[in-house]
This record gives C-alpha cells, sequence and structure tokens, in this order.
C-alpha cells in the first residue's frame, strides 16, 4: 500500500469513527465523545493493525528500501559464463525459460530459455552450434486448458556474446513523485547499463510523468550517452503519471531504426496511471507492429499485476525490486540475458486461452530438470476498460444450429478464460447468413448461441454468467455473395457484460 493509501485508507477509518459518534451522540453525547476519542487514541497507537500508521512519505518510503531485506525471495541473477564441460558430478544447476516472444502466433514461439550455477554463470555448450546435436532437450509440451499437448518439432540454438547481435535499447524512466526516492538507484543502474553497450547497440532513454520527455535520442556512443543523461537527469520530474503514455511514445522512438534490429523497452516505473489519455490496447497493438518487447521493473509498492501484464503481452519480462542492490543486479541482468540464452522456435497449437509451456532438458550428466512458462492469446482482457466485444469464429454449417468437431477448441478457450476470470459474464451473439427469411434466420441465431451456451454450461460454466441473443442476419461480416462470405457470417461473436 502506497502512502495515499495509507492516508486515504486511515482517513476513512476515522469517517467511520466520527458518524458512529456523531449519530449516537444525541442521545449519549458525553460518552460516546469519550469513545470516539478512545479509539482515536487507540487507532493512534495500534496502527490499525500496522495499516494506519502515519506513513511516510512516498521519497522516504522507497528511499529506505536500500536499507531493508531485500524481499521476500532471494533471487539468481545472471553473473557470467561457464562450459558445461566444467560442470561438477552432480552439480546444482538452475534452469528457467526466461521469456516467450509471441508476436508471430500462430506460426510461430520463442522460447528464451537460460541454464546457469549456483553463483550465476550462465552454462554454454548445450546446443548448436556450440554442441553438435540438441539431445539434451525435449520433449516440449503446451497445457491447452484440461489437456496436455506434445510439441514436435521445435529447434534448439545457443546465443553468446561472440554472436554480436546488435540491439536497440530503450530505458524508459517514471519521474512521477512516487519515485523520487529511488533514482539515485535508477542512476547508478543506468550508468552501468550503458557501460555494458556493445559495439553496435544504441540506447535510447526517456522520461514520464504526465509529460513525456526525451533524455537522450538513440546513441551508439556511450560516453556521448552517459555525458548526455548527466546533463539532464535530474530535470522533469512532476507529480502525475502517465505510463501507458510514456510506453506509446518510447516505442514511437524505435521508428527512424532499422526494423531488423531486435528492440528491447525496459520500462522502471511502479505501474501506476493516472493522466494518461492511451489505452493498453494501444500500447499492445503498436508493439507488436514495431516488433518491440517490453521488460518491466516494478520498485516496492508497485502495481505487479499491470505490470506483469504489459511484459507478457510484448513479448518481455517483468521483475519485482524491493532494494538498490536488487535493480542494480536487474539492469545487468537484462543486458547479459540478451546476450546469452538457448532459443526454442517451433509452431504452436491453436488455442484462445493461456498456454502453459514446459520444456525439459536433460544434463550431461544425466540429471533432468523442466523449465515452464507461458503466454496468453486469450480474448478477455480485464486490464482494458474499452474492449468489451470480440470475435470467436465458431463454425455453423448452412441451416445448422449444431457445434462442429473443430469448434471444440474455441469452447476449451472460452472455459478456460471464463475459469480464471470468475466475474466476467458474457453475451453470447449468434449469426447467420441471408439465406430464407428474417424471422427463419432470427430462430437459427437463437438456436446458435444457445448451442454455445449450453456448451459451456456442459464443462462447468455458471448458467447466469451466460445470455445468449440471437442477432440474426443483420450484421453481416462480408457480403452474403460467395459460398466463403456467407460461411463466414455464420458465427457466434460475445459481448462482455460484466467483469
Amino acid at each position: 500500500m502506497n502512502a495515499g493509501r495509507y492516508r486515504l485508507h486511515c482517513f476513512t477509518i476515522l469517517l467511520a469513527i466520527e458518524s458512529r459518534y456523531r449519530i449516537v451522540t444525541t442521545l449519549r453525547p458525553h460518552s460516546m465523545k469519550q469513545l470516539f476519542f478512545g479509539a482515536f487514541a487507540a487507532l493512534l497507537l495500534l496502527g490499525s493493525l500496522n495499516s494506519c500508521k502515519t506513513p511516510k512519505s512516498a521519497d522516504s518510503e522507497l528511499a529506505s528500501m536500500d536499507l531493508e531485506k531485500e524481499g521476500p525471495k532471494k533471487t539468481m541473477y545472471l553473473t557470467g559464463t561457464r562450459p558445461a564441460s566444467q560442470l561438477a558430478k552432480d552439480e546444482k544447476l538452475n534452469y528457467d525459460i526466461w521469456k516467450i516472444e509471441h508476436n508471430d502466433y500462430p506460426n510461430q514461439i520463442r522460447l528464451y530459455a537460460r541454464v546457469f550455477d549456483s553463483t550465476g554463470n550462465f552454462i554454454t555448450h548445450l546446443a548448436p552450434p556450440a554442441h553438435p546435436s540438441q539431445e539434451y532437450w525435449g520433449p516440449l509440451t503446451e497445457k491447452l486448458g484440461k489437456r496436455t499437448v506434445p510439441v514436435s518439432p521445435f529447434s534448439v540454438k545457443e546465443f553468446s556474446d561472440a554472436d554480436s547481435i546488435p540491439y536497440a535499447i530503450n530505458l524508459l524512466l517514471d519521474y512521477s513523485g512516487s519515485m523520487k526516492g529511488v533514482m539515485d538507484a535508477i542512476y547508478e543502474g543506468t550508468d552501468l547499463f550503458i557501460k555494458l553497450k556493445q559495439d553496435r547497440d544504441r540506447i535510447a532513454i526517456a522520461s514520464f510523468n504526465k509529460e513525456f520527455e526525451i533524455k537522450v535520442p538513440f546513441e551508439n556512443d556511450p560516453a556521448r550517452i552517459t555525458r548526455d543523461f548527466h546533463v539532464v537527469r535530474d530535470q522533469s520530474f512532476g507529480l502525475y503519471s502517465a505510463f501507458y503514455d510514456g510506453l506509446l511514445k518510447s516505442i514511437h522512438m524505435f521508428d527512424s531504426l532499422p526494423q531488423s534490429m531486435p528492440r528491447i523497452l525496459v520500462a522502471f516505473s511502479d505501474g501506476d496511471d493516472n493522466y494518461s489519455s492511451t489505452k493498453l490496447r494501444e500500447v499492445f497493438q503498436l508493439a507488436q507492429e514495431q516488433n518491440v518487447h517490453i521488460f518491466t521493473v516494478g520498485f516496492g509498492y508497485s502495481h505487479d499485476e499491470v505490470l506483469d501484464y504489459v511484459a507478457q503481452n510484448t513479448g518481455g519480462k517483468s521483475y519485482k525490486v524491493y532494494s538498490k542492490k536488487e535493480l542494480v543486479n536487474v539492469f545487468l541482468e537484462i543486458y547479459r540475458s540478451l546476450r546469452n540464452y538457448y532459443l526454442v522456435t517451433y509452431k504452436p497449437p491453436e488455442f484462445p486461452g493461456l498456454h502453459h509451456v514446459a520444456l525439459r532438458l536433460t544434463l550431461p550428466s544425466g540429471d533432468t530438470a523442466t523449465a515452464f512458462g507461458q503466454y496468453d492469446k486469450s480474448a478477455i482482457n480485464i486490464f482494458n476498460d474499452t474492449t468489451n466485444h470480440f470475435s470467436y469464429r465458431i463454425p455453423f454449417d448452412y441451416n445448422q444450429a449444431t457445434l462442429k468437431p473443430e469448434a471444440q477448441i474455441m469452447i476449451e478457450g472460452l472455459v478456460d478464460q471464463l475459469e480464471r476470470y470468475e466475474r466476467v459474464w458474457l453475451e453470447v451473439q449468434g449469426h447467420t447468413d441471408n439465406i430464407g427469411g428474417e424471422e427463419f434466420n432470427q430462430r437459427l441465431s437463437e438456436a446458435r448461441a444457445k448451442a454455445v451456451v449450453d456448451a459451456l454450461i456442459s464443462h462447468g460454466i455458471d448458467a447466469k454468467r451466460l445470455k445468449p441473443r440471437g442477432m440474426g442476419m443483420l450484421y453481416p461480416l462480408f457480403p452474403n455473395d460467395t459460398d466463403e462470405h456467407r460461411a463466414a457470417n455464420r458465427r457466434t461473436e460475445f459481448r462482455i457484460l460484466r467483469k
């Protein structure tokens, strides 16, 4: 809970006590006045179970993180490299899927896997070209709803510093009032990040509060980047936060760069947004068009759900930090992990829901480990308050309201989404082509909507969350002038009634 929420919470409790005092004191003013002040004193003394103590300012609250523990969970960061031939027998290793890029779904998925030892050294020579085969990798599976599907074929390739892939990296810094207390850590981490820059990389730095400002445009010379940033780094702090605007404008900064250059946006923020005109769907759409992958780093009392959602939907990764040391480690981790990874590529199974990925690794010693990741291809989005209508083409034969076998995947995807978002209610809309009269098609569209609703109910979805509605032939996707267009118009669509 941030400082503003502390104050609001405390003020709400005091108002509740005062309201009770005003109502009852008309009957027993002296005793109730004593009760009120006694409650107030107890509130100050006990801090309302530690949630209503007089809060520190946002600056001092965040600044104090450097003096406290680094967070509830120990995190392993990448520190260097080490070949697999140097591993001792039974040596403990860490294995993870660092990030998943799904911009090219359903044509291709790109998994970035890492193997490192207990001190953070990346383990090399486990896949081509450093190793002659990908014998250590697999099987690869995806869990789709309640089904687990094997994925084959897939390819694995090792990348390292020696590959010298040039990156374009944009650092977006939150300059709103709540972040001032950790700016010294951000400055130190930024300087280290710039020092890691390889010859052909380009780095830019931008900031946002209610306004967006380019601190340093994309530049190749690390000395110039550092010098220019130091000149302006203490300027343009503000009270408001237009986080989504900042993301969108930072993505546009890549417009002048070659499309072939991998593009990374690293956003350091608490995820709060109280000023943007931009919606998240616009950020995701532009990131996909520009092939920009967003990494988010949250500080202390951050909106983790938003930061996780932004990273996951753009093929990036989300980090949570509690101290200056952790923040600096994350800066270094991001840059090193862009250089050292195992790239796993494959064609995914199509499923309109959450994809749970599992990839097994069998080490030269014979030990096995499995890394897990996920990416979301759902249409339901509880963070997007502007998109309440979506279309899944659940197909029907001519003059029929019976679900076809190929519709089962779409139904399972909807079940997966509705099980995850239990507060969502849907209107299921049935549509037809224009063959037959208006009254006939109205009845047919209602039957198609009901068929989908019945299928969802059979999978355990509560009937009260689903409302069937026939739309008849009034809203075609295409002119009803060919068999192909008429088939496309025989469909169901969905409107979110509540979320």
